[in-house]
């Protein structure tokens, strides 16, 4: 068309930043977000062929299968994401990684619309998030009377980082809430 890529990403820009106020915004967010997790298994018509019924039992098993553990999933992640370990430079390194990792995939919701396909992307690090809060804190009890020398102390700057995120994500969902009412 002769237009350069620039000029057409900027008038795109425009376009979707028009009308937007940081109420407007904060909605959209919240909105989104409900897509991207209210409906963990609404992607399933599209894995079966065309001109098969929807409402099989296959569909409602694999339904209630998928929707059942991902809730459970969602409230343990949220919890795993707030949890500050001191076990081992180890552990908090991984907690940093896995804290981190999450929010990058969590930020979906706030740049584009969202939807219930893209929760399969941030479900195995939620997994990896909710496995390793359930080891922090089933380990407390076990760290008293044993401490692997190969684990690393904990650092105190791994500490304070993962405090930080857990209150940056506290802060945003905070925000984001405060904004759209």
């Amino acid at each position: 068309t002769g237009t350069s890529e620039v000029t057409v990403l900027s008038q795109m820009s425009a376009y979707a930043r028009r009308g937007v106020t940081a109420h407007s915004y904060a909605r959209d967010v919240i909105a989104d977000w409900h897509r991207y997790a209210d409906d963990p298994a609404g992607f399933l018509f599209k894995l079966r062929p065309p001109g098969t019924p929807y409402a099989t039992a296959a569909n409602r098993a694999i339904r209630s299968w998928t929707e059942r553990p991902f809730f459970l999933m969602i409230k343990l992640t949220a919890l795993a994401l707030l949890i500050v370990t001191r076990r081992s430079r180890r552990d908090q390194l991984l907690s940093v990684l896995v804290k981190i990792g999450l929010f990058a995939l969590l930020l979906q919701p706030f740049v584009h619309l969202a939807g219930d396909r893209y929760w399969t992307t941030a479900a195995p690090l939620a997994a990896l998030a909710v496995l390793l809060a359930v080891r922090v804190v089933g380990g407390f009890a076990l760290d008293r009377f044993r401490r692997r020398a190969t684990d690393g102390a904990p650092s105190r700057l791994l500490t304070l980082v993962q405090a930080g995120l857990a209150a940056l994500g506290v802060a945003a969902v905070v925000a984001i809430n405060l904004l759209a009412n």
